[in-house]
């Protein structure tokens, strides 16, 4: 989905918000004229492109999900990433905490099942920005704490939290004692 923000209307807001809650998988580009504001929903975006638009971060964008971190092999073998009681269908594209669903955005499944890969093995910053943006994506390594910290809230409503924080390097997956 594309929104343009660049002259939002007075219900852009709320498009955006409604439009994450009905398609949470959905992805979703903001374009934004610099310096507008807007930057509460920046986080609901997938990609944020500031006016003059870049053509080419929008097509790394694009082709990222054409081919995202879902491999062929695990769509057709319905792989399924499991850690404690957090369960990751990659086929069907849904988390599940202590048998209830877990709505994330695109862009957080991704960083999600990057942790699951190797879930006791610390995931730096830069590797996740590297496994979960488009190359050409300008991303700071705070802007992983962000995401993460939305993952963080949506997985600690069914349980505690199971991403732990190594400071100064990234995050990993852990069972809180």
């Amino acid at each position: 989905m594309i929104v343009d923000r660049v002259k939002p209307g007075p219900g852009a807001d709320a498009f955006i918000i409604a439009a994450k809650s009905v398609f949470p998988t959905a992805a979703i580009v903001c374009l934004h004229r610099r310096h507008a504001g807007g930057e509460a929903l920046s986080n609901a975006c997938d990609l944020r492109l500031e006016s003059p638009f870049n053509p080419g971060l929008l097509l790394g964008f694009l082709l990222r999900l054409r081919h995202p971190l879902v491999s062929k092999k695990d769509e057709d073998a319905g792989h399924i990433l499991r850690f404690a009681d957090l369960s990751m269908d990659i086929a069907a594209v849904k988390v599940r905490r202590a048998d209830r669903d877990v709505v994330l955005t695109a862009l957080q499944f991704r960083l999600l099942r990057r942790l699951l890969q190797e879930p006791s093995a610390v995931c730096e910053r830069e590797d996740l920005i590297e496994a979960c943006w488009p190359e050409s994506a300008e991303v700071e390594p705070r802007t992983v704490d962000i995401h993460i910290g939305h993952i963080r809230r949506a997985l600690t409503g069914s349980g505690p939290d199971l991403i732990r924080t190594v400071r100064g390097r990234g995050y990993a997956l852990d069972i809180p004692s």
